[in-house]
């Protein structure tokens, strides 16, 4: 076994007897639906934190590669963070959308700097293009 996977396995466990202990407290303090509610909202926070956290991994990593290989690389650092932000947009406006009585455009454009993602993803592409061109001109006259 990896010491990676014996890590994991390691906070694994840790993060289940933390849970165990502060639902034992929570229960017998009598405020168990308080505990359990702390929980569900600690989750969600720690979860989305988790994945910004791996996405900014992987999103160096692949622009580490592209640079040290000689690709364009402001592209994709443009790019995929914008992508990830759409579908916080999306998944934003969905709600909206559900909770209120409009339109799905409607629903996207009330929710605050939607337009952000949309121009990077837009910026990026053409920061690709551009860049990509450049590679290629310094390549070709090489």
């Amino acid at each position: 076994m990896s010491e990676q996977h014996s890590r994991a396995i390691v906070r694994l466990l840790t993060a289940m007897l933390c849970v165990m202990v502060f639902f034992v407290v929570s229960y017998l303090a009598g405020t168990a639906w308080a505990g359990f509610g702390l929980f569900v909202v600690g989750f969600v926070i720690l979860f989305l934190l988790g994945g910004a956290v791996y996405c900014y991994q992987s999103i160096r990593k692949e622009v580490v590669t592209a640079r040290d290989q000689g690709k364009p690389w402001i592209g994709p650092l443009l790019t995929l963070p914008s992508m990830v932000l759409n579908f916080v947009v999306f998944g934003i406006g969905g709600l909206v959308w559900l909770l209120n009585n409009m339109s799905f455009r409607d629903a996207l454009t009330s929710v605050p700097g939607w337009w952000i993602p949309v121009v990077g993803l837009l910026g990026g592409f053409a920061a690709e293009v551009i860049e990509g061109t450049l590679i290629d001109k310094r390549n070709k006259s090489a």
